[in-house]
């Protein structure tokens, strides 16, 4: 699984460095308490065939979305601890 950094770059989870991964895990653990908007659409050109749709997402759901067990798994792999963190 990748990462996508605030610049756009990819980089696998298992490459990214001890506290990237936990800022990570910490940032995306407070997004899904707090909770976000996705927003998904289609610009086709045409307005009367465009489409906007709008979800909230928080808790499970969010974490979900955001892949979060996939950023706790590699930093169990690693043996890291993540404070400030609560499950």
């Amino acid at each position: 699984m990748t990462h996508v950094t605030k610049d756009g770059k990819e980089i696998p989870i298992s490459e990214m460095s001890d506290s990237h991964l936990r800022n990570t895990i910490l940032f995306y653990e407070r997004k899904a308490k707090e909770g976000f908007e996705v927003v998904r659409g289609e610009c086709t050109g045409d307005l009367l065939e465009s489409w906007v749709y709008r979800e909230e997402m928080i808790g499970q759901e969010a974490r979900k979305h955001l892949n979060l067990d996939e950023y706790l798994a590699e930093a169990t792999r690693r043996g890291l601890q993540v404070y400030g963190w609560t499950q």
